[in-house]
């Protein structure tokens, strides 16, 4: 594929706020051909400084992970609706995303499909996307079901 780079000034990102808080906005340039793409950088707010590195050590994830047989895997990473609620006396069954639907599992591989279809078109207007920028319900439900 042929293609080649054309260095753009700056673009500025916009801080402004509504009733939700506090937002940034970045304008396309005027000049921004077919096929360009930009690459810009963010910081997450309030954000632990050393959660980069503790994602990325494979050997926190083995740590993690270590002391689970396969009932536990199955409980993190799968279980269908109806062995969440029976083993969870109906308090959680899958995640319903509001405007996507219910998750097809409740553990982490329920989350995959609809991360999928968001990474493949970078699609950010995606229900899931919507759904955690609305709030913590996602997260929360994810960590809550697991202790």
């Amino acid at each position: 594929m042929r293609s080649r780079l054309i260095d753009l000034p700056e673009v500025p990102a916009i801080q402004t706020s509504n009733r939700a808080g506090p937002l940034c906005s970045i304008i396309v340039p005027d000049f921004f051909p077919p096929g360009s793409i930009m690459v810009f950088e963010v910081e997450a707010e309030q954000a632990d400084p050393t959660l980069d590195a503790f994602c990325a050590d494979a050997d926190t994830a083995a740590a993690a992970f270590s002391s689970l047989d396969l009932v536990d895997l199955n409980v993190v990473l799968y279980r269908a609706d109806a062995e969440e609620r029976d083993a969870t006396d109906g308090k959680f069954g899958v995640y319903d995303v509001p405007a996507l639907g219910l998750l097809t599992y409740c553990g982490l591989e329920g989350w995959m499909g609809p991360l999928q279809a968001v990474m493949a078109t970078n699609d950010l207007g995606h229900p899931l996307c919507e759904n955690l920028r609305q709030g913590t319900w996602a997260l929360d439900y994810a960590v809550e079901r697991l202790f």
